[in-house]
């Protein structure tokens, strides 16, 4: 026992010389944690059972979770946000407020998805997070945006130095987001 002590302090030791120090993990989690390791049971004994493992699904009891606000930016904060942010970047995001598309749905959008004179604009199945398809009516400055972004590229709307905008795994700095609502003291979440 007194050698286990002894190897441990060594590599505590170890650890702090490299600046390596592991942080002390909370022995408790929260419920949303504890929820989606639930799920996964959940889906294991769905699983189990489909394949005739088992003769039943025992209940899996979820958590209670704490009910969030619903919150949105405000016209002035959003307009904060935008000026924080390079112009690739604030097309994006106006275009994100204007829409309520997802940032995946934004980055993959297509020229062929987009109708500026009936003012849509579409998601195929295959990109939206529910599989099926989704119309989009565009706002008159979703519009305006669009008609500012056309002819840059004959595939994608959103481009950046004549590139395709992030997916898959090109860099565009989206991280600069969550600064941006720092600079101008705004929600994160």
């Amino acid at each position: 026992m007194k050698d286990i002590e002894e190897l441990k302090r060594k590599r505590k030791e170890w650890r702090q010389v490299r600046g390596k120090e592991k942080k002390e993990t909370p022995s408790e989690v929260s419920n949303a944690t504890a929820n989606r390791m639930l799920a996964l049971i959940r889906a294991i004994l769905r699983m189990a059972y489909k394949a005739e493992w088992i003769e039943a699904v025992p209940p899996v009891d979820m958590m209670a979770e704490p009910k969030k606000r619903i919150r949105w930016l405000t016209e002035e904060e959003a307009d904060r946000l935008l000026s924080e942010l390079p112009v690739h970047q604030e097309r994006i995001a106006r275009f994100a407020l204007l829409t309520g598309l997802r940032q995946g749905n934004i980055l993959n959008l297509a020229w062929s998805q987009v109708d500026l004179a009936r003012k849509v604009l579409w998601v195929h199945p295959d990109q939206a997070k529910g599989r099926k398809a989704i119309g989009v009516p565009l706002a008159e400055a979703a519009v305006l945006l669009l008609e500012g972004l056309h002819g840059m590229d004959p595939r994608w709307v959103f481009t950046y130095e004549g590139k395709k905008e992030g997916w898959p795994g090109q860099h565009i700095g989206l991280e600069k987001g969550p600064q941006a609502c720092r600079n101008r003291e705004l929600p994160l979440a």
